[in-house]
């Protein structure tokens, strides 16, 4: 028996020998004149002298009674409340998932024993994500929960919740639940979740009108026909999912957030009327009209991206915007942002933009991006000092000397276009990233003072003096593949250097690496090199790219031993050309190697 309710029997019992010594008088001494002759006591009295008297008692529950000075009860009567109340039930409850019950137990702070109904009736919320929870069988007996944590376990079945009235926030999400009709008749739900699932069906949630924040996404929903009165609605979130008809949306004039990303959504023509919407995400769909936009003028964020958009007039009027995604659509002209004056970022890669003078004015961009486009002009972006990311790749560009001004760039991707002259560059000092590679660079001696680079890319270009790049000790990527270098003695102080890549050019001396000990990849494949010993102390290294040289002893690999299960060397040939390696490599270092875990690629008999 629970041993609270025990203490209280034994109480009760004691309180019911007490009236008995009042009623008799023989134990405690006469009793009191106001004994009337029908057996009736004065409880006040009655506990009076159950301080003065000691005695055992039987068991029993509890009684409800106001104990004061006007209230009497009789000694049958007494007695027959102590018996029935002793006769009622207790209700233990069983959790047959473990998990499940070791995060009810420490809820209720019961570590051991019998959990009773009773011990759940304090529980108002209840925390048990990613406790690898599969049967949730015993919540139903926690009436008074409002809020519920089960996201990131592997539920399926939650019926057990089907008569928790009292809830108002349930997390579900990231679990393996495809029927949701145990939610139909929870009315008080203002917050719901249940993205990452298998639901395809939310009919049920048609009467849960006091919702006010609904994540569905990453489900296999197509018809949200069911949420059609859900009026009170300010967050929905159904990206990910299999809609193509958002009608039902078309009243939601409560809304500031919608996210309906990754669906199939041809028609936006319900958005319409939404005009407190502050964030709407219609991103990978298969919109070419964007007319209904026209009037949200309270939006501060808008993704259209991946869609088959190419006139964007509609978002003229959307001066509160900060953030616009209008990446990889059939776009040209871009007039329309003109007057966009409040944009930081603006996303317009992919498409098919020539001329982007409309930028001009953006003085609050701190992003840009243009990259994939047809662009050879861009000194329109020479007054735009407040960005701190410019991506241009896969242009026309030439001409970059409208960069010089701004300062404030810290990445920077001028990849793949047709720039010989980087000078411009010179006075980016707060620049962390900067990508040109496969342009037509031959001088990099304006990087030499980018000190604060950590990733520069130059692969592809026509570089052969790389000593620009001496003092770039915070660098931790430097790619310089593909270019016409054969003196690499300006990487040795870059000690902080994790990632090197020096293939295809015309090195055979690699001394200069030997000091790079916090390198992991390492790439020198398709040079003149004969000799690895400088790698022996680079026992940081997870990879390392060596075919196509002219190694044949391969022992400074096993003598580094850094080099260890689960790295990767790579020593085979291309097209039957280099590393003529030796009968004791073959037959000997490579196995060694092997034998520790690493993976080699070698062409040996």
């Amino acid at each position: 028996m629970h041993r609270k309710r025990r203490r209280f029997i034994n109480w009760l019992a004691f309180l019911m020998f007490g009236i008995a010594v009042f009623a008799g008088g023989n134990v405690c001494g006469a009793a009191p004149g106001n004994v009337d002759g029908l057996g009736e006591v004065d409880l006040k009295d009655a506990i009076l002298t159950l301080q003065v008297c000691t005695g055992s008692a039987s068991t029993g529950v509890v009684l409800d009674a106001d104990v004061n000075g006007d209230k009497t009860i009789g000694l049958e009567e007494a007695v027959y409340i102590l018996k029935s109340l002793s006769d009622i039930p207790v209700q233990v409850v069983n959790f047959p998932d473990a998990n499940l019950e070791a995060v009810i137990r420490t809820a209720i702070n019961k570590p051991s024993g019998d959990i009773l109904a009773s011990d759940l009736q304090g529980l108002t919320s209840l925390f048990a994500t990613s406790k690898g929870i599969s049967n949730i069988d015993g919540l139903q007996y926690c009436t008074n929960l409002t809020t519920l944590w089960l996201y990131d376990n592997q539920i399926n079945d939650i019926s057990a919740l089907a008569g928790l009235t009292n809830l108002t926030d349930i997390y579900l999400h990231d679990n393996q639940i495809n029927d949701i009709s145990a939610l139909a008749g929870l009315t008080n739900l203002t917050s719901l979740s249940l993205y990452g699932n298998q639901i395809s069906d939310i009919s049920a949630l048609a009467g849960l009108t006091n919702l006010t924040s609904l994540s569905l996404y990453g489900n296999q929903i197509s018809d949200i026909s069911a949420l059609a009165g859900l009026t009170n609605l300010t967050d929905i979130y159904l990206y990910s999912n299999q809609i193509n008809d958002i009608s039902a949306l078309a009243g939601f004039t409560n809304l500031t957030r919608l996210n309906l990303s990754g669906n199939q959504i041809s028609n936006i023509s319900a958005v319409a009327g939404l005009t407190n919407l502050t964030r709407l995400d219609l991103d990978g769909n298969q919109i070419s009209n964007i007319s209904a936009v026209a009037g949200l003028t309270n939006l501060t964020r808008l993704d259209l991206s991946w869609n088959q958009i190419s006139d964007i007039s509609a978002v003229a009027g959307l001066t509160n915007l900060t953030n616009l995604y209008l990446d990889s659509n059939q776009i040209s002209d871009i007039s329309a942002v003109a007057g966009l004056t409040n944009l930081t970022n603006l996303y317009l890669y992919g498409n098919q933009i020539s001329d982007i003078s409309a930028v001009a004015g953006l003085t609050n961009l701190t992003g840009l991006y243009l990259s994939v486009n047809q662009i050879s002009n861009i000194s329109a972006v020479a007054g735009l000092t407040n960005l701190t990311e410019l991506y241009l790749r896969e242009n026309q560009i030439s001409d970059i000397s409208a960069l010089a001004d701004l300062t404030n760039l810290t990445w920077l991707d001028l990849s793949s276009n047709q720039i010989s002259n980087i000078s411009a560059v010179a006075g980016l000092t707060n620049l962390i990233s900067i990508n040109l590679h496969e342009n037509q660079i031959s001088d990099i001696s304006a990087v030499a003072g980018l000190t604060n680079l950590k990733g520069l890319y130059l692969y592809s270009n026509q570089i052969s003096d790389i000593s620009a790049v001496a003092g770039l000790t915070n660098l931790t990527r430097l790619h310089l593949d593909y270019n016409q270098i054969s003196n690499i003695s300006a990487v040795a102080g870059l000690t902080n250097l994790t990632w090197l890549y020096l293939n295809n050019n015309q090195i055979s001396n690699i001394s200069a690496v030997a000091g790079l000990t916090n390198l992991t990849n390492l790439d020198l494949d398709s040079n003149q090199i004969s000799d690895i010993s400088a790698v022996v102390g680079l026992t940081n290294l997870t990879s390392i790219y060596l075919y196509s040289n002219q190694i044949s002893d391969i022992k400074p690999l096993v003598d580094n031993s850094g080099i260890n299960s689960g790295d990767s060397v790579v020593l085979y040939r291309i097209d039957y050309v280099g590393n003529p390696l030796s009968i004791t490599s073959c037959l000997n270092y490579i196995p060694q190697l092997q034998n520790r875990g690493v993976t080699v690629s070698h062409d040996c008999p």
